[in-house]
């Protein structure tokens, strides 16, 4: 097997236990959520969903830890939940493609966390898709 030098940062990083990737397949996930690829991406892909109410859920370590996203033209909100109450909404709108995180702070040892798409967007936004690229 041949592996792109991108590939092997990924897989060095996560074995450092800094990052979590949604390129790595460091968590299981099923339809509607897709795997998109997206330059910008911090493993050169997403998983992303156009679905009202699809859900996504893993496990993370860390009394405080971040959700990376790529925000876009065409991107949508998310509710994020952390160990059943939801936390906050994050727009993911932005008028270029690029990499955002949020901060989750007051959180366990160990946090079950759920995104789910919701169906609302920001007015200047052409599209509901909302993404997870990773956790830090």
């Amino acid at each position: 097997m041949h592996f792109s030098k991108r590939a092997l940062a990924v897989v060095a990083v996560l074995l450092a236990g800094v990052m979590i990737s949604a390129s790595a397949d460091a968590f299981t996930v099923e339809a509607p959520w897709k795997k998109a690829p997206i330059k910008v991406a911090y493993g050169g892909n997403v998983w992303a969903t156009s679905t009202t109410g699809a859900a996504l859920s893993f496990t993370v370590k860390g009394k405080s830890f971040a959700m990376w996203f790529t925000a876009g033209p065409k991107n949508g909100k998310v509710a994020v939940y952390v160990n059943g109450k939801r936390s906050r909404i994050v727009d993911q709108y932005a008028p270029k493609t690029i990499r955002r995180a949020v901060v989750m702070t007051r959180a366990k040892a160990t946090n079950t966390v759920m995104v789910v798409a919701l169906s609302t967007k920001n007015k200047k936004s052409k599209g509901t898709k909302v993404t997870v690229d990773a956790f830090s």
